[in-house]
């Protein structure tokens, strides 16, 4: 027996920030997966560094990647974070919230389309668990980012009453530990970090 598992997303996914040779969440919670239920667990991952939610919907529009996410009896989804970071560096140079609307209003409309697209493919198939990770904030030094991350999450949050999704909420996760948490680029998560990601995806995960 196996456990089919998509992994969709940005760095994050990708898991960027590790230490060589090291996985990021995906793989970590995989094992933890494969370990309590004594099954094959082996991700199929699509994802890219720099990525946006409109890109991470691309992903899912493919073909190839829809006939995986058909089977898949776990997907995670990590969008989102680069729409916000491209929206704070543009409100650094122009010092206009109307970025942060515009970012906020896109990755919405984004995230609706992805799951609108996976629920298509899904159709009246077993249950299955849509994980998506909310933003922890990597700039606590722009007040503005940390209002709009909340507002992000909080969009986020409205999700958890769709029909087989799961929020994981990596910035309640994070809000106190960036130091211990985050890499020497100070944005992705580190080696702990990304441990800790999947120990929340995993715990999560085993209570349904």
């Amino acid at each position: 027996m196996s456990i089919d598992y998509v992994a969709v997303g940005d760095s994050l996914t990708v898991g960027v920030g590790a230490s060589f040779m090291s996985p990021g969440f995906v793989h970590r919670f995989a094992c933890k997966m494969q370990s309590h239920y004594e099954e094959h667990v082996c991700p199929d991952i699509y994802a890219k560094s720099g990525i946006t939610s409109e890109e991470v919907l691309s992903i899912f529009q493919q073909p190839t990647v829809m006939n995986r996410v058909k089977e898949a009896e776990i997907i995670t989804i990590t969008a989102g974070g680069n729409d916000l970071i491209d929206a704070t560096k543009t409100y650094e140079e122009q010092q206009n919230q109307i970025v942060f609307i515009q970012a906020l209003k896109k990755c919405c409309q984004n995230y609706k389309r992805i799951l609108a697209t996976i629920y298509d493919a899904k159709g009246k198939s077993n249950p299955f668990s849509i994980m998506i990770l909310d933003l922890y904030n990597p700039f606590p030094q722009i007040p503005l980012a940390e209002k709009w991350i909340r507002a992000f999450n909080q969009h986020i949050h409205s999700y958890s009453s769709k029909p087989y999704v799961k929020i994981i909420p990596v910035y309640s996760l994070f809000r106190h530990h960036k130091q211990e948490y985050l890499s020497i680029d100070h944005v992705h998560p580190n080696d702990l970090g990304y441990q800790k990601m999947a120990q929340l995806l995993f715990e999560i995960e085993k209570k349904k």
